[in-house]
């Protein structure tokens, strides 16, 4: 439904309804050499979720990423998270998370959040969780006909950050991760 592009710094709100059918994420975005990213959700963004991929500059030591939940995000999309952020450079990033909605993934395999950086790069997670994040569709096995099988499970929070010099996830007293 909706794909943003920017070099630099990338700005996204949205406080309406964002939805889509299929297999595409509801919303994708995408940054290269960027010094700042800010997304803050309001409303509601269904049926495929939201997908960032981000590329930082190398030499900007405080590189911030800040995502902020209130409102609703959620996927019905096999394999698919409902908030997913990949980096795809080595720059150190610091990502600064607050949900106090809901992430939500009901896909087979899904997962409510999922953070993926390079194993070469550095990303600092902040996650502050006083709503919901749930993974509630069930897992699946691949070829599972065969000697060898694949599992995809429906996780929560998956969280892969490379060489991550540190990170916090806190779920508060009103928090739930499922």
């Amino acid at each position: 439904a909706i794909a943003v592009s920017a070099t630099g710094s990338l700005n996204v709100e949205n406080s309406g309804i964002v939805t889509t059918g299929g297999f595409a994420s509801a919303m994708s975005l995408f940054g290269t050499e960027l010094s700042t990213f800010r997304f803050v959700n309001s409303g509601t963004i269904r049926n495929g979720g939201v997908t960032a991929s981000l590329a930082f500059l190398p030499d900007t030591a405080d590189t911030i990423a800040t995502i902020a939940n209130s409102g609703t995000i959620s996927s019905a999309v096999e394999n698919r998270a409902a908030l997913r952020i990949d980096q795809f450079n080595v720059a150190a990033a610091k990502l600064t998370l607050n949900n106090s909605g809901i992430l939500e993934a009901s896909g087979l395999g899904g997962a409510g959040l999922e953070l993926n950086a390079q194993p070469t790069s550095s990303i600092a997670l902040d996650l502050v969780n006083s709503g919901t994040i749930r993974a509630n569709g069930g897992g699946q096995t691949f070829f599972g006909n065969r000697p060898s099988s694949l599992s995809g499970l429906a996780i929560g929070v998956l969280i892969s950050a490379g060489h991550s010099t540190g990170s916090t996830i806190t779920n508060t007293a009103t928090g739930l991760i499922e």
